[in-house]
Order: structure tokens, then C-alpha cells, then sequence
């Protein structure tokens, strides 16, 4: 709470008119402290700020919550138009640098350790944004399908320690396993739908391939591609 305790002293050390003190109770207003506090301190999710003539000013800070791990990575690009037999698209997990913790809505908010096989889904951003906190990071929906597709595939044995998505229009997700290989999911379809297929390819199909398997590719609706 160290940045919020120095905007909130600054803000009351200064004087409205070079007269009177940001905290006089006839001319302090909430809105402007409110506001400041939220740009310096991006774990604040919330600022309400009340004042009493006896007990004098409240201010509660609603911090927020962490949903994701968002890291800088090293990684080339993955392109949304390679098509889906090419193995060109294929990855490694990226070398991660700085990585922070990110809400609900995909906000950045605070510096995170490089832990994995946590229950955080963890995303590595290739283009290289140089994102810092208070920036926007991934959209809602993918962080809520990642985590409910990190959990499904716990669950049949497959850990997933890292995502990538593609360019800002696309609705691809490419998951890394623990296992060296990776799977395209489609964002836009069913995620039951996909992780039905991926259960049912892994216990018939390539069971006994999964040694060397490169990437599986869930993208179209009602075809399986796979290396």
C-alpha cells in the first residue's frame, strides 16, 4: 500500500488556492483523490472515499484479485493464418522474463514470481509489448476459458503450464502441455466440445504416440490434425 499512503499524504499536503489544505472538509473533494489514487495504484480495483463532520475523511481501497499470469517472452510470433497441417506453427514453451498478475478483466496490476503449475493460468505474450501495470493485458473471455481449460485437462492427467494467443482478431489459443507438445484450441467454439475430442484422440488413436507428438490442432469443427 506504499504508492497509495504516498498519493494520499501528497494529495492532502496540497493546498487548493495556496489557502486552504486538500482535507479542509468545505472544499475537499473525493473525486479528484479517487481518481489519482486509482492512476498510481493499479492493484486498486475500487476508491470510495466518504467524509464525517465528526469522524473526518474514510478512504477504502478495493484491491484486486488475480485470475492470470501475464509474462514478456522471447518467442517468435505465432502467425493466425498458417494453416492448420502446417508445422511451422509449432512452438515451444517461451523463455518467460517479467512476469505480473493479472485480474479478471485481464488488467496488469502487480509483479509476479516466475512460478509455474499453479492454478493461475499463465500467458506469455510473443509480440513483444513490453506491457507494464495499469496496461491491458488479454481479454476476459480467454482468461475464463483457459482456466476452464486448464482444470478440464487436469483432471484427465495433462498440466498446462503456458498459453499463447494469436493476433488481436483471432480466436485462437495455443496451449503448451507438460508433456512437450501443444494443442490449438478454437475460442469461438465449445470448449467441452474440444476437450472431448482431445480425450477421446489420446486414449485411441495416438495413445500410443504421445512419445515425439509435436501438436494436435482442435481449430476446425469436425477435423483433427495432428504430428
Amino acid at each position: 500500500m506504499g504508492a497509495a499512503q504516498e498519493t494520499v499524504n501528497r494529495f492532502f499536503n496540497e493546498k487548493i488556492w495556496k489557502i486552504f489544505p486538500q482535507n479542509n472538509w468545505l472544499v475537499f473533494f473525493g473525486r479528484d483523490l479517487s481518481d489519482q489514487l486509482l492512476l498510481a495504484y493499479p492493484e486498486a480495483k475500487n476508491v470510495s472515499i466518504s467524509k464525517d463532520i465528526i469522524k473526518g475523511i474514510k478512504i477504502i481501497i478495493t484491491g484486486r484479485s488475480p485470475a492470470a499470469i501475464w509474462c514478456d517472452s522471447l518467442a517468435i510470433p505465432v502467425s493466425e493464418s498458417i494453416d492448420a497441417t502446417s508445422t511451422q506453427a509449432v512452438v515451444a514453451l517461451p523463455q518467460s522474463e517479467k512476469c505480473f498478475f493479472t485480474d479478471d478483466e485481464g488488467l496488469l496490476y502487480h509483479e509476479a514470481p516466475e512460478i509455474f503449475g499453479t492454478g493461475l493460468p499463465t500467458f506469455f505474450d510473443s509480440y513483444q509489448q513490453g506491457l507494464l501495470p495499469g496496461n491491458q493485458a488479454i481479454a476476459s473471455p480467454t482468461i475464463l476459458f483457459a482456466s476452464q481449460l486448464k482444470k478440464q485437462l487436469r483432471e484427465i492427467g495433462i498440466d498446462l503450464p503456458g498459453f499463447m494467443t494469436g493476433a488481436s482478431d483471432s480466436t485462437d489459443l495455443f496451449a503448451f502441455t507438460d508433456e512437450s507438445w501443444v494443442v490449438y484450441f478454437n475460442m469461438a467454439r465449445p470448449l467441452q466440445s474440444q476437450v472431448k475430442v482431445l480425450g477421446a484422440l489420446l486414449n485411441g488413436e495416438i495413445k500410443d504416440k504421445r512419445v515425439g507428438l509435436k501438436y494436435i490442432d482442435l481449430r476446425l469443427a469436425g477435423k483433427v490434425y495432428y504430428k
